[in-house]
């Protein structure tokens, strides 16, 4: 039984992320054709598990992970809170879809009780309206307050100005004017959150086999999720065809230039 103690429960400012699978229960149900897939799975949940796990340097984290749901929230004052909570997220967000695993998700920032055992809070129903009322496609919407908590909880070693420079630097605005965590071009997967270069044509091969699937499935609900993330991988895939082989950077990177442009873009 959890240990509880006699200190009353106060809301925090707080910045919370919701975040789940898309198409899980499509997953889950894949496992009983193919039991191999249950690993896959397993990894999965261990990876959205694995979240914002840095305690020793975020004494206000809190993570509660259930299911096929993660919910992170740290409190808005402590240093560059902001920062941690936007690459962690983009760090497991690309790991998952390298895998073959989409998600959505919502930060919000508001009040919020977030302990080992309670979680909840106007800031909770904020976030969890993100992704399932707003979000729609495979992307986690990002409240434009987070600029204010980054300002306001710099680093020690970085400005306010500097400090809302690095959340954004991870973020797009899409074309209802939300921001949300970028995760398919180039500069967001190699320039801001640091794979290798090398990977990156792989990482669109991930991508592009996801989009085989989601766009062959019947309901037009369905595959406007997944047109969403095709206009995306198609628009980076165009952007490299641009590139003329004899450009400097396609000659130093000859190989990776060569198989995104190889990559599909009908499906």
């Amino acid at each position: 039984m959890p240990k509880h103690d006699n200190s009353p429960l106060e809301y925090e400012e707080r910045a919370v992320l919701f975040l789940d699978f898309l198409g899980f229960r499509e997953t889950i149900n894949s496992t009983l054709v193919d039991p191999s897939r249950i690993a896959e799975v397993v990894w999965a949940i261990n990876r959205l598990r694995s979240i914002a796990r840095q305690k020793e340097f975020f004494k206000s984290q809190q993570v509660t992970q259930f299911s096929d749901c993660v919910v992170v929230s740290y409190r808005c004052d402590e240093p560059s809170a902001a920062f941690d909570l936007i690459t962690e997220i983009g760090f497991a967000v690309i790991d998952l879809v390298a895998r073959g695993f989409l998600v959505r998700g919502g930060v919000a920032i508001g009040k919020l009780i977030h302990t080992d055992d309670y979680i909840f809070g106007p800031a909770m129903n904020e976030a969890y309206d993100l992704e399932s009322k707003c979000a729609i496609y495979p992307r986690v919407l990002i409240s434009d307050r987070l600029f204010d908590v980054a300002r306001s909880a710099p680093a020690a070693h970085h400005d306010a100005n500097d400090e809302q420079a690095y959340v954004a630097a991870y973020l797009a605005q899409d074309s209802d004017g939300c921001h949300y965590l970028d995760y398919v071009p180039w500069r967001a997967v190699v320039e801001v959150n640091g794979i290798d270069n090398d990977d990156y044509a792989k990482y669109l091969v991930s991508i592009a086999g996801i989009l085989k699937r989601g766009l062959s499935v019947q309901s037009p609900e369905v595959r406007l999720k997944y047109r969403w993330l095709y206009e995306k991988y198609a628009a980076e895939v165009r952007k490299f065809r641009a590139i003329g082989a004899d450009d400097r950077w396609a000659k130093s990177n000859a190989e990776l230039h060569e198989a995104i442009c190889a990559l599909p873009l009908d499906f």
